[in-house]
């Protein structure tokens, strides 16, 4: 009995584990984002691009999101050339989140940057980076 217990407590922990672990940086919902604007990259640690893009239809703002949701930290030094977009995530209540995007020329992931820390990058996966080029460029 005794084991038994003992043996269920390790998996539970275990369980405990690996779901606060595999849990990424970024957890935005398309219910939470009135909108997000698409510009052009202009500077590192702000959205100042002009004219921006605006998307408010749910299923591209979900393409945005899970881009975001799903990619993956990029451990060590960061140092990288100039963006090619800024993404800047509006809420609802109008707090604004801002994110540097690096999209592949060809069959390669994607690349993001908070602009609020400009020491970390992500990764995207190459399903996220594929449909972020067609939302951005079909």
């Amino acid at each position: 009995m005794i084991k038994q217990i003992a043996f269920t407590g390790f998996v539970s922990m275990y369980l405990l584990v690996i779901s606060s672990c595999s849990t990424g940086d970024f957890n935005y919902k398309a219910d939470d984002v009135d909108r997000i604007h698409v510009s052009e990259f202009e500077r590192f640690g702000s959205i100042d691009g002009e004219d921006p893009l605006t998307i408010t239809q749910e299923d591209e703002l979900n393409i945005i999101l899970t881009a975001i949701n799903s990619s993956q930290r990029i451990d060590g030094s960061v140092d990288m050339a100039e963006g090619d977009y800024d993404f800047e995530i509006i809420l609802h209540d109008e707090s604004p989140h801002g994110f540097h995007f690096w999209l592949p020329a060809e069959n390669t992931t994607g690349t993001i940057m908070n602009v609020n820390d400009t020491e970390t990058i992500y990764d995207l996966t190459e399903e996220s980076s594929r449909e972020l080029t067609e939302l951005l460029f079909d």
